[in-house]
């Protein structure tokens, strides 16, 4: 076989020294394609910071007749290093294993990536040539760019029934833009409605997005596990809301759904929410393997039917409500700010809506202000004078009344209001 891709490329020697890269993409017979990828091969336009990602480069003919495929493909990938790395070496793909190419010595670029197919004809579909391993880093937009390879004649282009190797100007170098954005921040809101839940990471179980509701399933005797990629640390105080749905269970399978806090791994983690077959709300912990009921309390419930939880944490008090009433709550040994918070189901299947995280601050300190004074003169209240703002939390004005007379708001960072009156 090497004899005979050795002749291959003798057959063409000939016009290698008078290839001249003209305008790329006029009158292409070849394209080069890049895109990304998950790690498992699932085609991706956006990722997290910090996730890794495939970058796949392609190459197809596009010959309008006798588009018998590309037999050598070679050209550069040139990236920017402030918003990705790379974290691994290519991999080539069936039939490109024959003088497999790529210098990796400069960040930014994929130097001369490619490879040579076998002899067989592979005709006008699209094929895949390689995959490396990559990572996002920073968030924003990262610009990916192919041109030509300039190790000549060894990387030149050539495709079938063609001696002639193939110029820039026939070649279609392909670009490509990945949006990398930022793991979810506190507050924290997911409707679903996009259908897609991209801050949701699967640990475990079967996740689907469907009819704008995030869907966990777990097999018999196993949990789903979904926690939100937070880039915010937890707060010592915080809520977390989600609507719950619980549909009819097949044979064998439970009805539960809950909340998970404080997951560790899965052998350590809180969870609130329903034993619905057993009409419970409940706050559990998993501790080394072993469960612990913290506090539940029964109500009747209806398999179908969404309910709003709110699991609110106050430092060591946590507290579940269901529908905005209060159900239950217990007081921890310590404060729940550590691990992540997700959604969970046990060997159920569970339905998902309006998730959220948020900080729960404290309230100022604001009292209400009044004066008097005479017919014909002026009072001037420091509206704000009294009132306390409390860990950041500001204080403003939202309404004044006044009888009779002319009330007027001063523009002093609305800090004072004055009061005139009419003879």
């Amino acid at each position: 076989m090497t004899e005979s891709l050795e002749s291959r490329e003798l057959l063409a020697a000939n016009a290698f020294a008078d290839v001249v890269d003209v305008a790329e993409g006029e009158d292409a017979k070849v394209v080069f394609r890049i895109a990304a990828t998950t790690t498992n091969g699932t085609p991706v336009s956006e990722i997290k910071e910090g996730d890794s990602f495939q970058l796949r480069g392609y190459t197809q003919d596009v010959r309008t007749s006798n588009a018998d495929g590309v037999f050598a493909a070679y050209f550069d990938v040139v990236y920017d290093t402030d918003y990705v790395s790379r974290i691994g070496t290519p991999t080539h793909f069936t039939p490109y294993l024959n003088a497999k190419s790529a210098i990796l010595n400069n960040a930014g670029v994929l130097d001369e990536i490619g490879a040579i197919a076998s002899l067989s004809t592979l005709g006008s579909d699209e094929k895949l040539l390689f995959s490396i391993p990559m990572r996002a880093d920073v968030a924003g937009t990262a610009v990916f760019t192919t041109n030509v390879a300039d190790d000549t004649p060894a990387h030149h282009v050539l495709v079938y029934n063609e001696n002639n190797a193939i110029g820039a100007n026939e070649i279609t170098f392909g670009s490509y833009q990945l949006e990398i954005t930022e793991p979810g921040r506190i507050p924290f809101h997911e409707d679903f409605d996009d259908n897609d839940a991209e801050d949701f990471v699967i640990l475990d179980g079967s996740w689907t997005v469907d009819s704008q509701r995030y869907v966990g399933e777990a097999e018999d005797g196993e949990w789903a596990f979904a926690t939100v990629d937070l880039v915010d640390a937890i707060p010592e105080k915080y809520k977390v809301g989600l609507t719950i749905n619980v549909p009819e269970a097949e044979s064998g399978m439970h009805k539960n759904a809950f909340g998970v806090f404080q997951y560790i791994d899965a052998d350590n983690f809180k969870i609130f929410g329903t034993y619905l077959g057993q009409n419970e709300w409940v706050i559990l912990e998993m501790k080394n393997g072993a469960f612990n009921e913290l506090a539940s309390v029964s109500m009747d419930l209806e398999i179908d039917t969404n309910y709003q939880l709110e699991l609110e944490v106050d430092e060591k008090l946590v507290s579940l409500s269901v529908n905005g009433e209060l159900q239950t709550q217990v007081e921890l040994n310590d404060i729940p700010n550590d691990g992540k918070i997700g959604l969970a189901t046990s060997n159920a299947k569970a339905i998902f809506d309006d998730f959220s995280i948020t900080e729960v601050l404290p309230s100022p300190d604001a009292v209400d202000d009044s004066a008097f004074t005479l017919v014909g003169q002026a009072v001037t209240v420091a509206v704000l004078g009294n009132d306390i703002p409390v860990d950041g939390t500001t204080v403003r004005v939202t309404s004044a009344e006044g009888g009779e007379g002319t009330l007027a708001l001063v523009a002093v960072s609305y800090t004072h209001l004055t009061l005139p009156t009419k003879a």
